[in-house]
């Protein structure tokens, strides 16, 4: 991606959204680039030619897909925050970016004229741990409809949402809810993030 279509850091921005609505931003900080690269790793970018993204926020980790994806991709970021996604329409001019401003759970209806629905890999930074259940299942079913066979998702979960956090449901086991989606599931944890993250890597049959 040419350095001038680089989505700029805006930090103040995040921090002042975070505070506005923070069950929908789900952390206080942006994603690092050690996280940004353990979400991207287990994604086939030469073969990927629509991808999603939950929870783009102000953009590390869309830079991240930007920077690996093939010129002939598209990525559909897609957040429920009016202004991350005007953010991100201003200060990003790549072509391949396709900002969203809606739900997750609408995925079907959000990428239905591209590839027949269907989407080859799915980044997640939503917040699954303080989100409402039947959120996430409607989330999560719409993932598993539109994820081609052999597609993959990677989502990450902080730390501190097993830590007893106060925004976060701490009785929420992620494993275990993206295995009743996923027959492989693995894990890595970022230890340099910050706040130290978990990344599943989960793998349509």
């Amino acid at each position: 991606m040419a350095a001038e279509n680089r989505i700029p850091p805006a930090p103040g921005l995040f921090l002042r959204e975070f505070f506005k609505s923070f069950r929908l931003t789900a952390s206080v900080v942006p994603s690092t680039r050690y996280l940004t690269a353990a979400l991207c790793a287990p994604i086939d970018f030469e073969k990927a030619r629509v991808i999603a993204e939950f929870g783009p926020g102000t953009g590390p980790v869309t830079n991240g897909i930007l920077n690996r994806m093939h010129a002939d991709a598209v990525l559909y970021a897609i957040d429920m925050n009016p202004v991350f996604i005007d953010h991100l329409k201003r200060s990003c001019k790549d072509q391949r970016l396709r900002p969203v401003l809606g739900s997750a759970a609408d995925l079907d209806q959000i990428v239905g004229g591209a590839s027949e629905g269907k989407v080859d890999a799915v980044v997640s930074s939503l917040g699954l741990t303080s989100m409402d259940h039947p959120l996430r299942k409607s989330i999560y079913d719409q993932v598993k409809h539109c994820l081609r066979p052999g597609g993959v998702l990677t989502q990450y979960q902080y730390a501190t949402s097993k830590a007893g956090c106060k925004i976060a449901r701490s009785d929420f086991d992620e494993r275990r809810f993206l295995e009743s989606y996923f027959d492989a599931v693995t894990t890595k944890w970022v230890l340099v993030n910050f706040p130290p993250a978990c990344v599943f890597t989960c793998r349509k049959a």
